[in-house]
């Protein structure tokens, strides 16, 4: 399955490393050369992308970010 992640602070984090070795995972960032959570690319099934992209690419989408 593949899995867009919006977010990469704690949780967001915490559910990449757990998911990522079962499934392919879409970190959504704004900025692809520098966010929060830069060692997730070193785990197996782990990219980075604007977020717009991964969420189209997406089986599922989760949306780990704080409240505005």
């Amino acid at each position: 399955m593949n899995i867009a992640i919006i977010g990469t602070g704690n949780i967001g984090s915490s559910l990449a490393t757990a998911w990522s070795a079962r499934h392919t995972i879409m970190l959504g960032v704004r900025d692809t050369t520098n966010f929060k959570g830069m060692h997730l690319l070193e785990l197996p099934n782990v990219s980075c992308m604007q977020t717009d992209r991964a969420v189209a690419q997406a089986d599922a989408v989760l949306i780990s970010i704080p409240p505005v």
